[in-house]
């Protein structure tokens, strides 16, 4: 992350001159984007999505979605949660030509993490609040009508191999350390139906 470009976006869209700041590299796990956690001197935090350029759209582009648009899956679904009343962070700003988002910190408090040490009458109350939150996800959403990208896709052969390139890249090849050779991915995607000329 370019502290410079940092400075520029939270001046830009926050108003907030960046004079002196800790910059914290988060997980990323199997993705293009990075994540970093931005401490200002008054403790305040933020979380900053960073996107290589050309990835700004790249999972819409291989999900064969119907719908049209600029806008980044990410933030298509955050604006139509958010609309719905779910609790999902708060995008500050999005720049598309500095591939940078800005967002509420949420935290570090992972569920896995909350069921560590509770008892087993701990453990069923998150547990249902958890699928309370699913159950409303469900009643609230109307796939025929709501105007949101995750209703538009469909699990297609071109998807699958496409997650299946992304498992062999993040899941073996980054992860592992190990190169998957060419004639191995190319026997792999046959077995899963690809045809290649």
């Amino acid at each position: 992350m370019n502290p410079e470009l940092l400075r520029q976006q939270f001046s830009r869209h926050l108003n907030i001159e960046l004079s002196t700041f800790e910059i914290v590299p988060l997980h990323s796990h199997a993705s293009y984007r990075s994540y970093f956690r931005i401490v200002l001197p008054d403790d305040r935090h933020y979380v900053v999505m960073e996107i290589p350029a050309g990835k700004w759209s790249i999972s819409e582009e291989i999900s064969n979605a119907e719908l049209k648009t600029d806008e980044l899956p990410f933030l298509n679904m955050s604006r139509y949660l958010h609309e719905k009343g779910f609790p999902v962070a708060k995008v500050y700003s999005a720049d598309a030509d500095a591939g940078v988002i800005i967002l509420e910190d949420l935290g570090d408090r992972l569920l896995e993490r909350e069921l560590d040490n509770k008892s087993e009458r701990e453990k069923a109350a998150l547990y249902q609040e958890a699928i309370a939150l699913l159950v409303d996800l469900q009643n609230k959403t109307d796939p025929q009508r709501d105007d949101c990208v995750a209703f538009q896709r469909h699990f297609s052969q071109k998807l699958l191999l496409w997650e299946l390139e992304h498992f062999f890249e993040f899941g073996i090849e980054r992860r592992l350390h190990r190169k998957i050779d060419a004639d191995d991915r190319r026997f792999a995607s046959v077995r899963h139906g690809a045809r290649r000329s």
